[in-house]
């Protein structure tokens, strides 16, 4: 099962860096990449650590999904350290799975649209 789940990953990686490289190649910026790919999903990850998680814990999540072909869409660094990212559901959930440090946890959420009403 564990080889199997490599191999899908490994998979996800390469078709992501041919689609990547595509887009690259015919002049389109990540972030209209990002906005006109209609299979990726918006994501916010957030450190639970917050401010105490370093700098480097934060750029090592960037820089791997940015290799799986994830798209950093935002920064988040003052109140709380993280980022908003656009990938599809599939590699947020192996990147989730895999790549969570127990020293410096994060949480995924979908970013989404939350409303408050007084009813």
């Amino acid at each position: 099962m564990k080889v199997s789940t490599t191999l899908a990953f490994v998979a996800t990686l390469a078709t992501m860096a041919l689609s990547a490289q595509s887009a690259a190649l015919a002049g389109t910026t990540t972030l209209q990449k990002a906005a006109s790919d209609s299979s990726l999903m918006k994501y916010i990850i957030i450190f639970e650590k917050g401010l105490e998680t370093p700098d480097r814990v934060v750029k090592a999540a960037e820089k791997k999904l940015k290799e799986i072909g994830a798209y950093i869409t935002y920064e988040y660094n003052t109140v709380v350290k993280g980022f908003a990212v656009s990938a599809p559901a599939d590699v947020i959930a192996i990147f989730e799975k895999n790549d969570n440090d127990a020293q410096y946890p994060f949480i995924v959420e979908v970013d989404q649209v939350v409303s408050a009403n007084n009813h």
